[in-house]
């Protein structure tokens, strides 16, 4: 079954000490019927190292508002691009 998610998204981002940080913030609330389907905010934290790498390390916390389970990750990501 498809439900299709409306999401409101605030985005605060800061350049560090030649970090970027971002601090996103998402509502999900469904188009039609008026559930909400919880609410997410992440904290990430990237550096570009030389023109090819980045790092990036990620925090993520689900609030599932009756919805589903309340979820917390933590990931680290590296990307080479040429």
């Amino acid at each position: 079954m498809f439900v299709s998610k409306r999401k409101r998204i605030i985005m605060l981002s800061a350049l560090f000490m030649i970090f970027l940080f971002a601090v996103p913030y998402q509502d999900f609330q469904a188009d039609t019927g008026g559930s909400d389907y919880g609410t997410e905010f992440d904290d990430m934290l990237t550096k570009k190292f030389g023109t090819h790498y980045t790092v990036q390390a990620v925090y993520a916390n689900y609030n599932a508002d009756k919805y589903k389970t309340d979820t917390e990750k933590f990931w680290l990501q590296v990307t080479i691009a040429f």
